[in-house]
This record gives structure tokens, sequence and C-alpha cells, in this order.
């Protein structure tokens, strides 16, 4: 498992990349080495949502980031591993101060990354996961979630 993010690590890194996105987006768009780094910002893996909980688990498969072409806004590709969702792609605006997926939290209750990587994968252990997706879908507790997905996909968690 990887080390999660602090609130202020995660803030850092939102701001670096934000950095990188402006460089790329100028008028001439020519920083090709900035909208690498944007698009590489985000790992592909499993995921964690900050409201994750033991006994109702949001675990995420992130799919990469995407630049639009008309409007080079960077989005996340992802689905969730839990009902009612599971499975469904879905898009997350990267940036977004509010919503972004690389926008940290901070509130009463939490303060730190919206989502914390938990392992990174390739798109073979990517599919492998999707393979079971209904199996994944109907755990709910956080503890063997990360056990099956280990089993699944042979990662140490």
């Amino acid at each position: 498992m990887l080390k999660p993010f602090t609130y202020d690590q995660a803030l850092v890194y939102y701001r670096a990349i934000k950095l990188r996105y402006q460089a790329f987006s100028l008028p001439d768009k020519s920083d090709i080495e900035a909208e690498a780094d944007v698009r590489e910002s985000v790992a592909l893996g499993l995921y964690e949502h900050w409201k994750s909980s033991a006994d109702s688990p949001k675990f995420y498969i992130v799919h990469g980031v995407q630049i639009d072409v008309n409007t080079n806004t960077p989005s996340i590709s992802y689905c969730a591993l839990y009902p009612p969702h599971a499975g469904m792609l879905a898009s997350r605006d990267l940036l977004d101060p509010e919503n972004g997926f690389l926008s940290p939290i901070s509130r009463p209750v939490y303060k730190g990354p919206r989502f914390n990587i938990i392992t990174s994968l390739n798109r073979s252990k990517i599919s492998a996961l999707l393979d079971h997706l209904e199996e994944l879908a109907n755990i709910k507790n956080r503890d063997e979630f990360r056990q099956s997905v280990a089993r699944l996909v042979g990662v140490v968690m």
C-alpha cells in the first residue's frame, strides 16, 4: 500500500499540477512537457474516496487523465467499485478548486486528499479487477475489500 498524502502534501501537489496546466494552456499551447506532466499527474490504479469507511468502502479504479480537445480542460476518467454505479465510467474535473480530483478536502470531519491511491495498477490488473466487479461490488467491509483486491491482482496492500 502506498502512503497516503497529508492535506499539506495534497495541496502542494494540486498547486504544482495547476501550474503545469497553466503552462500548457497558454494561447500557443506549445509546452508539450507541461501537458505530459498533467496527463501523468494521476497514476492508473485503485483509489479510496475520503468518505469511505470500514463498513461502507468507496473504492475507484482510475483509468487516466484526458484533456478536452475543445477547452483544454483536464479531467480524470474513473469508475466506482461499489453500488449503485459500480463499473460505470465517469469523469471529474482534475483541477476544479471545489470538486476536482486533486483538490484537497478541509472539513471539520476530514482534512486530506479527496482520493488516496491504494495501489497503482497496470491496464491488465485493472481489467482483472473489472472482470470481478460483481464480487467486489458486494463487499461491505473495507478490509475484506482490500484482501480481495490483493488476492485478485497479486498486490501487497
